[in-house]
This record gives structure tokens, C-alpha cells and sequence, in this order.
């Protein structure tokens, strides 16, 4: 790890967060990303996969939004997916980006993980 790890940086509102983090936890929040049970909280989905707005974010598509699993897992490893980086869901759900069921895999392992999946269920 940096030892620029636990630093505090300002979030594009202004207000500080966690080095490591994309927003601050009230921009985070009142966006409606990660809170689930919320009357405001209307998630935006692509293909199953649940998207956050962060236009900066390098894996940003042309309306800015970026899959949440991936925040999720370049949270937890300090740094961004490199190219060649795969995040597979264990449990199949799309939208169950709890860290435990993620995988940082390759494309050929991805591939491997689901080919064998096949095989079991067929």
C-alpha cells in the first residue's frame, strides 16, 4: 500500500472523503447508490448490472455511469481494474455486489468459471 492510503482529498462537491473513495459518503448517499430500502433510492440498471454516475471515472460509458462492482472491487484493492481485469459475481446475481462475491479474474479464467457452470446445469 502508498502511503498516500488513508489521506483525505475533497470530493467534486467539495466536501472531504476518504482518499480511497470515489464521493464523499453524502454525495454517495443522496445520489441514491448503495441505499437500498429508501423511497428515493430508484437504481439505474444496464443488462442486470447496477451503474453509478461518475462521469471522472476512467471505466465511465459516454453517459458516465460505471458498474457498480467495479467501484466495489477497485475500492477494496486501492487502486483501478487494469485492462484485463474481469470481476466475476460467485453467486450468478448480477446485482449482489456485497465484496464476498466478487472475483478479480482474467478473461480466460472468466470464461473457464462460466463453461463449467454450463456443464454442471446442462
Amino acid at each position: 500500500m502508498s502511503p498516500n492510503h488513508h489521506m483525505k482529498t475533497h470530493c467534486k462537491c467539495g466536501r472531504i472523503k476518504d482518499n480511497r473513495a470515489y464521493l464523499c459518503k453524502k454525495c454517495y448517499t443522496s445520489s441514491g447508490n448503495g441505499r437500498r430500502g429508501t423511497g428515493k433510492y430508484n437504481p439505474i440498471y444496464s443488462n442486470g448490472y447496477k451503474l453509478i454516475h461518475l462521469t471522472e471515472h476512467p471505466r465511465s460509458n459516454k453517459d458516465g455511469y460505471v458498474n457498480e462492482h467495479v467501484i466495489i472491487m477497485e475500492d477494496k484493492m486501492n487502486r483501478f481494474l487494469e485492462d484485463g481485469e474481469v470481476i466475476h459475481h460467485i453467486n450468478g446475481l448480477r446485482d449482489d455486489n456485497r465484496i464476498e462475491n466478487l472475483l478479480l479474474t482474467n478473461p480466460s479464467e472468466h470464461c473457464g468459471i462460466h463453461n463449467k457452470l454450463r456443464a454442471v446445469q446442462s
